[in-house]
């Protein structure tokens, strides 16, 4: 009697599903003929979608199959690869290391200061922090450039 209450007159599922679904499968699936109309591109999309992460996921795997990519509980800072299969492994740091052993160079300005800008520009700018679309704190830069 309660089974018949629930799937017939509140259209509610009344078991335990074989397995998860998202909300826009159980949406379509639930939905009436007019509904599945309109839901049809993004439920193609949804799906392409979902098929394509799987096939991702299987590529992955099989890249893990033969990727000899390795780990060391003793060393977590570093990644051990081996680019053959007929060499040894070869050691990369994951993080940078503090010291340099080239300095960096000095950058020189590109311009002696601020470049100006169109008087037209200039003009837009005021129009635009009076009336109130640029924040007031902003305000004394735009007042402060230099124009044509």
């Amino acid at each position: 009697m309660y089974r018949d209450i629930f799937n017939y007159e509140f259209n509610l599922g009344f078991h335990v599903p074989k397995k998860d679904m998202c909300d826009l499968c159980e949406k379509f699936r639930m939905a009436s003929d007019t509904e599945k109309a309109a839901m049809q591109t993004t439920y193609d999309l949804h799906q392409r979608n979902r098929n394509l992460a799987r096939k991702n996921k299987e590529d992955d795997k099989e890249t893990g199959k033969t990727n000899a990519a390795l780990n060391r509980a003793n060393d977590p800072n570093a990644l051990y690869l081996k680019y053959a299969f007929d060499s040894g492994f070869v050691r990369v740091d994951l993080f940078r290391r503090s010291r340099r052993s080239t300095p960096n160079p000095d950058l020189v300005h590109l311009y002696p200061g601020p470049l100006s800008i169109y008087a037209a520009k200039y003009k837009d700018l005021q129009i635009l922090y009076i009336s109130g679309l640029i924040p007031s704190t902003y305000h004394h830069f735009y007042k402060s450039l230099k124009h044509e």
